[in-house]
């Protein structure tokens, strides 16, 4: 089933919750909806068979943590809209992936797990990427599960709505890119630390690698050391 024609009705501000009964959908075209803001969640029910999504050219912010339900999914265009950064969970989800274009959007870093896609298709051209001397920090999304370093659960917020934890950003080379931000959420001082340290010498080993493979696999290897000033969260030394 072909489901161009909602992207054809102009000034959709708004796509019903029953989008998620249409369980038969195999390509969905969202787009050309300036007023378009957000997606119902119900969009992860199309988990069978939805292989291809376009959402493109819409005035989206975010997109729901329920997108990285849909593993069958082959290519995803979420290019021109105003999202500031992608869900955590998308690359243990979107196990089928090929393709994404996030290009022509308002992404200032990406969650530390999109690094896991590193072998697909990849579009991230002209976006408000964080400086690395930006003082304040990507906040921790809250379904964020667990540290990023030590693997236990983040805790609560004594308000009950959220997590607690800390960001560190690491600039890595990511496919065509030479650098992008990728943040790594972490519960403690002692784990920012300590993912610095594993970062970097992540960096020293797959420089040593890349003096041995060959130019067209370079994409695949982290293939320069982290610059202390980039890497290296204030108030620790490199």
């Amino acid at each position: 089933i072909n489901a161009e024609y909602m992207g054809n009705r102009p000034k959709v501000k708004a796509i019903p919750g029953f989008l998620g009964c249409a369980k038969s959908v195999r390509e969905l075209w969202i787009n050309q909806n300036t007023t378009l803001t957000r997606l119902p969640t119900t969009l992860g029910d199309l988990v069978h068979n939805l292989m291809r999504l376009d959402i493109s050219h819409n005035a989206l912010t975010a997109l729901p943590d329920e997108l990285a339900q849909l593993t069958n999914l082959t290519s995803l265009d979420a290019s021109h809209n105003r999202l500031c950064t992608l869900p955590y969970g998308l690359a243990e989800g979107l196990v089928s992936l090929a393709t994404l274009d996030v290009s022509n959007n308002h992404i200032s870093h990406f969650p530390y797990d999109l690094f896991e896609l590193h072998r697909i298709e990849f579009n991230a051209e002209k976006n408000k990427y964080i400086s690395p001397d930006a003082s304040v920090k990507p906040p921790v999304p809250d379904n964020i599960p667990f540290c990023a370093q030590c693997r236990q659960p983040l805790a609560q917020q004594p308000s009950g709505e959220g997590v607690t934890g800390m960001t560190y950003l690491a600039f890595r080379p990511f496919r065509q890119y030479s650098r992008l931000p990728f943040a790594y959420f972490v519960c403690s001082s002692e784990c920012l630390l300590d993912c610095h340290k594993m970062l970097y010498l992540q960096a020293c080993h797959a420089k040593a690698q890349q003096e041995t493979v060959d130019s067209d696999t370079s994409g695949d290897y982290l293939v320069s050391a982290p610059d202390s000033r980039l890497c290296t969260p204030a108030g620790l030394k490199g």
